[in-house]
């Protein structure tokens, strides 16, 4: 089964994704990769600070983002838990799913769970880079077979989003094989680089 996505709720039936940005997969990322380690997570996650809306500037290719544009997640503290709203425009309509996110450990607080639907299951959902104003945030998966690079902006500096791939790429992630999120103003909507 392939993950569905990252927090940034990020989801076709369901959500034709059920779980596009930060919805990582349900089941995968479950594992890790077999090159080696898991990749490394940032030391120390504010989760208020990182809750409200993200823009998807890039990610790697997923079945359930398949014709997502303007994609965005949207964090917000539901007692010990996380609700994300994840949501993007496909055939030209709003598609809109919602996980809810927690922290299986405590004292590793970048290294998160979603669960969309019980019934469908739970996806890893791993800060792996986040700038210390909380202005763009790197999202994976430790099988690496899922990258998200968010934003609190439709876009980000040439220069921040080229720094931000090569430590991405340094951690053992495809950045070869990003996908940059269209934008094309429509209100609520998420824009990346035309990439």
């Amino acid at each position: 089964m392939r993950p569905l996505l990252p927090l940034l709720v990020s989801g076709a039936g369901l959500f034709a994704g059920a779980g596009f940005v930060g919805g990582v997969g349900l089941v995968a990322g479950c594992g890790r990769s077999a090159g080696g380690p898991p990749p490394q997570v940032v030391s120390t996650v504010d989760l208020g600070r990182y809750a409200g809306t993200w823009y998807e500037i890039a990610r790697l290719p997923t079945k359930q983002q398949e014709g997502c544009i303007n994609t965005t997640a949207t964090y917000a503290p539901k007692g010990e838990d996380i609700e994300v709203i994840n949501r993007c425009v496909r055939d030209g309509k709003l598609d809109e799913t919602k996980a809810r996110a927690f922290l299986p450990k405590k004292e590793e607080p970048a290294k998160l769970k979603v669960e969309f639907f019980p019934i469908i299951g739970r996806g890893n959902y791993w800060i792996l880079d986040l700038d210390p104003e909380y202005r763009w945030a790197v999202v994976g998966t430790p099988d690496r077979d899922n990258l998200w690079v968010l934003s609190r902006a439709p876009s980000l500096e040439p220069a921040t989003l080229q720094a931000i791939l090569g430590r991405a790429q340094q951690q053992g992630f495809a950045t070869e094989r990003l996908l940059y999120t269209q934008h094309d103003g429509t209100p609520d909507a998420a824009v990346a680089p035309g990439g």
